[in-house]
Parts: structure tokens; sequence; C-alpha cells
């Protein structure tokens, strides 16, 4: 028994009077050579090209915007870094610096020591 004559009497019982001359436009659908359906068919895969190439376009862009955040998070990541590092280095710095005034005041104050006992002696 083939599929045929099965569609056949499906077809009948759906439809009541099938004319097996006729195309059924309802289950068969539109000539395939029709000009109309091939343009909008061409003009359905045109559209369809843009879209893919859009969202292509719109993947590559979320790409570009994951590594540019990366890179700003690295960026701040070396910003916290070099500011903490300068901050240390400036105390670093204030330490060395008071410590050389200190050694400059303690120079003085043993030169103007020296020169008052030396004074004071010469004058006994």
């Amino acid at each position: 028994m083939s599929k045929k004559p099965k569609q056949n009497s499906e077809r009948v019982a759906l439809l009541d009077d099938y004319d097996s001359d006729e195309d059924d436009f309802f289950l068969k659908g539109p000539p395939k050579s029709s000009e109309k359906i091939q343009a909008v068919q061409t003009q359905v895969q045109d559209v369809v090209g843009v879209m893919k190439q859009n969202i292509d376009k719109v993947v590559e862009r979320g790409d570009c915007l994951d590594d540019l955040q990366d890179k700003s998070d690295n960026l701040a990541n070396g910003a916290m870094n070099f500011s903490n590092r300068a901050v240390r280095l400036r105390k670093k710095m204030w330490w060395n610096n008071l410590r050389t005034k200190i050694f400059i005041a303690l120079i003085l104050i043993a030169l103007i020591l020296i020169i008052i006992i030396s004074a004071t002696r010469k004058k006994n």
C-alpha cells in the first residue's frame, strides 16, 4: 500500500471535494516559479544576511567591551598600587628628611657647645 492513496484519502476527508488535477494552494503552497515569491525570498535572504552580520558585529562589540572592561580593571588596580607605593615612598622620604634635619641640628648643637666651652675656658 503506497502513501499516495492514503494522502489522497486524508485530503478528501479534510477538504470534502478533492480534485487530483487541481493544485491545492493550502496543501502544496504557492507555485515555486512565481517571480514575486522569488523576489520576496531574495529579500528575505538579504535581510537574514544583514541580520547575521549585525549579530556578528554585536558579538564582536561585546567582546571588545569585555576586553575594554578588563583593561580598565587592570588600569584601576595599577593606579591603586601606584597610589599605595607613592604614599609609602612619601612617608619614607619624610622620615629620611626628618633624620637628616635631626642629624644637622645635633651637629649644630654640638658645634655651639664646643664654641661655648672653648670660649669659657679661654676666659679663665
